[in-house]
């Protein structure tokens, strides 16, 4: 009896709704199954910098790597020559050194780096994104670009350390592990991938400043009893 109640549980478990016999596919390894997303390719390393550190590695190996890579560097790192040259306003750039004093987000920075044998090859010492940022930083510590009418060399030694404390953001791509291809792709999806703003979305346009939420406005105008409260 056991055996035949067993069997009629199988029996329903594996019947669809209508009494059908249902059809189980036969279970693939995980091994042998084809992957139907990208695989990862590679897992590039992130973390904080320091500008300090930023120019000692500049000094140390600008002159060996401009020996071995001739092109244009910005503070020791080469830029590809597959991307835009400098296009920034001088707008751009202040704004840009407005917000990294007053600690706002400035973006991360993707660079290929590598160690050993990789050193001062063709894909090491690329700067991938920020090149716009760097050359204001670079013109920023050279006395070419003022701000707030002021140059670097005419800071007081308190606002050039509150300049210097500021963290950068770092991505770093190991360049034996990659391609020029695929250090373009990165490239191009950082930089052509989004959908450019159009004024009429310009946050003062959708929303002036001091403008409450229809939520806000809601709760705000509700009627509010100035009676005591009455405890049971």
């Amino acid at each position: 009896m056991d055996n035949d109640r067993d069997s009629d549980t199988d029996s329903k478990k594996n019947s669809n709704r209508d009494g059908s016999q249902a059809t189980q596919a036969p279970r693939i390894p995980d091994t042998q199954q084809a992957m139907r997303v990208p695989s990862r390719v590679r897992m590039p390393s992130a973390g904080n910098w320091t500008l300090g550190g930023l120019l000692m590695r500049s000094r140390v190996h600008m002159k060996e790597e401009k020996l071995e890579h001739p092109g244009e560097y910005l503070l020791g790192y080469r830029l590809p020559g597959w991307q835009r040259p400098a296009v920034w306003t001088q707008q751009q750039q202040e704004r840009f050194i407005d917000s990294w004093y007053c600690g706002m987000d400035i973006g991360r920075f993707v660079v290929t780096q590598a160690e050993g044998e990789a050193f001062w090859g063709p894909l090491d010492n690329l700067l991938i994104d920020g090149q716009q940022r760097l050359r204001t930083i670079d013109a920023y510590l050279s006395g070419r670009l003022t701000y707030r009418g002021l140059r670097w060399d005419e800071l007081t030694d308190i606002e050039q350390r509150s300049f210097a404390r500021t963290p950068i953001p770092m991505v770093v791509i190991s360049p034996d592990e990659v391609d020029e291809q695929f250090l373009r792709e990165i490239y191009v999806r950082l930089n052509y991938g989004g959908t450019p703003h159009a004024p009429e979305h310009h946050p003062d346009v959708l929303a002036p400043t001091g403008a409450l939420t229809p939520e806000d406005k809601r709760a705000s105008t509700e009627p509010t009893s100035t009676e005591p409260e009455v405890l049971p």
